[in-house]
């Protein structure tokens, strides 16, 4: 009898006794956690269909479920202007691009180009605005508005040309800056005394803008991928950043400021089947007589799409609640055995 008693004794003993020095429990118990926590990651904001998103950088979402297109109009930063010229609109680009439910879709919105301040300085590019940028044939970049020049023929150039070339800026011959086009960077305008001080717009996704002539001047607007507008110089404006920069606008020192130009507007892309065009009522900042110049307006995405609607709720068949009594009674048998031997 004390034999029997002992044994059970130490059969309840084992059953109860953990090995708290091994760490195959413990990982047995932080997996599951670590799986969690990684599958947990943040995810961007739903998608919405219909609404304007105008706040300046980084706006991704998250596609919703039952989506595989939407229609996008994506709008360019527009130039800086100054006291004599107006900024360059930035390009509007619509078309519509394939998405997967559930991922992230990559867009930022470019920023206006800056005034031309204080002393004759020619105003900034717009920043290109860009839905999921850097995928072949499947992303969208609206080129930013050319920033003025310092004189009242130095408009910046407008984005949204065809095929998405940005237009030059205007102003005195050779010394207007170009337009950027299909990935190429734009030309910078000439300068009367030597090699020219503004330089040629970036090329590529994201193309930077060329800065103008001379000293100071706005600052260019954001966007993404470094397709930010150059900067305003003495006189002459900065390019548009986009699918290639604009270049920056040039000066005739001989003709004095009556030779100010303005900047080139960036290029622009879409998937097959995009419409180009220039913002409507144009985003450019308007000359400000006597004033220091204005900053343009900023870019602009609005995405639309149909979400899917519900399926209906899933009933099980009575077969499957025939699996389902079945799985129970055989949990319940397992726990009855295991309580029986324990004891």
């Amino acid at each position: 009898m004390l034999l029997s008693k002992t044994i059970a004794q130490n059969r309840l003993t084992t059953c109860m006794k953990v090995d708290v020095t091994s760490k195959a429990p413990l990982r047995r118990l932080l997996l599951p956690t670590l799986l969690v926590f990684a599958g947990g990651a943040a995810q961007a904001a739903p998608c919405v269909s219909g609404v304007l998103l105008t706040t300046v950088g980084v706006n991704d979402c998250t596609v919703p479920a039952g989506v595989t297109s939407i229609t996008v109009e994506a709008i360019g930063g527009g130039g800086g202007s100054s006291n004599a010229a107006n900024g360059g609109s930035g390009a509007t680009v619509n078309a519509t691009i394939t998405v997967v439910p559930g991922a992230n879709l990559p867009m930022f919105i470019g920023g206006g180009g800056g005034p031309s301040g204080v002393g004759g300085l020619g105003g900034g590019g717009g920043g290109s605005t860009n839905v999921n940028a850097g995928a072949v044939g499947n992303q969208i970049i609206a080129g930013g508005g050319g920033g003025a020049g310092n004189f009242a023929a130095a408009a910046g150039g407008n984005g949204g040309g065809v095929a998405g070339a940005g237009g030059n800026g205007s102003g005195y011959l050779t010394y207007i800056g170009r337009g950027g086009s299909a990935g190429i960077g734009g030309l910078q305008g000439g300068h009367s005394t030597g090699p020219s001080l503004s330089t040629p717009g970036g090329n590529g996704n994201g193309g930077v803008g060329g800065s103008g002539t001379y000293g100071l001047g706005g600052a260019g607007g954001n966007g993404i991928g470094a397709g930010i507008g150059g900067s305003g110089e003495d006189f002459a404006g900065g390019g548009g950043g986009g699918y290639g920069g604009g270049g920056g606008g040039g000066y005739y020192a001989p003709l004095g400021p009556a030779s100010a130009s303005g900047g080139g507007a960036g290029g622009s892309i879409g998937p097959a089947g995009v419409i180009y065009s220039t913002s409507p009522g144009g985003n450019g900042a308007g000359a400000t007589a006597g004033g220091n110049g204005a900053t343009g307006q900023n870019g602009a995405i609005r995405l639309t799409f149909v979400a899917a609607a519900p399926g209906p709720v899933s009933v099980p068949t009575l077969s499957e609640w025939s699996l389902i009594f079945l799985a129970s009674l055989m949990a319940m048998f397992g726990l009855w055995q295991a309580r029986r031997r324990s004891h």
